[in-house]
């Protein structure tokens, strides 16, 4: 049986402001969808994921447990912090790019030792944000480097990128890494001006545009 009429997921991209909303247990997106569209309507992006197992039959849900119905909320808000697909495209990535969990990392990436996850609120607003993790014996990496379109030419970026390299220091690193590309001129000349360095590693995909940076602290 497929998705009862009304019970699809809802989606709407919008603005900067992202919301993720959630229907109950054994109910579906359509309980929501008056939500969605309001806040859609209003300018906001907005993600209704329909939970595993509902808005089908009754024996479809008594397949899936709560861990299933978490997941996809995760996944749903997963997909609203991550740089957005349509930007990086704009920047001269092109159609093809596919933002991969080997280039922007899960949310697990930034749980555990050696780990940070920094973000950056401007009146109450988070405006961009910023990780750090191990990838070998005294080298951390820092990933997902985003400031908002708005936000940009305040300064964010270098603060932000200045308190992830003083966490690696306080966290015994050596050297930081980072995997940028070369469309992206605003970033590569925040890079370049706190000093960072080209280094010769492969690329991720093969893409000739990007490439590998490192500072040593």
């Amino acid at each position: 049986m497929g998705v009862l009429p009304g019970a699809e997921p809802f989606a709407a991209d919008g603005g900067e402001v992202g919301v993720v909303l959630s229907h109950g247990f054994t109910g579906s997106p359509q309980s929501m969808r008056p939500w969605a569209e309001h806040l859609a309507a209003a300018g906001l992006t907005v993600r209704l994921p329909r939970l595993p197992g509902h808005g089908t039959r009754w024996q479809d849900l008594n397949d899936t447990r709560w861990p299933d119905w978490y997941g996809e909320v995760e996944r749903a808000f997963q997909r609203l912090v991550e740089v957005p697909l349509e930007q990086l495209r704009g920047a001269g990535l092109g159609d093809e790019f596919d933002p991969s969990e080997a280039i922007f990392a899960t949310e697990s990436a930034f749980d555990g030792p050696g780990t940070a996850w920094l973000v950056v609120y401007e009146d109450g607003r988070a405006v961009a944000c910023g990780g750090l993790r191990p990838v070998a014996p005294g080298i951390g990496e820092i990933k997902r480097m985003f400031v908002t379109a708005a936000a940009r030419g305040r300064g964010h970026g270098r603060a932000l990128l200045a308190e992830l390299e003083r966490r690696a220091r306080e966290l015994g690193y050596e050297r930081v890494r980072l995997y940028t590309t070369e469309v992206l001129h605003e970033a590569r000349t925040l890079y370049d001006d706190a000093g960072y360095r080209r280094i010769d590693l492969a690329n991720v995909d093969d893409r000739a545009a990007d490439i590998w940076l490192e500072k040593r602290l």
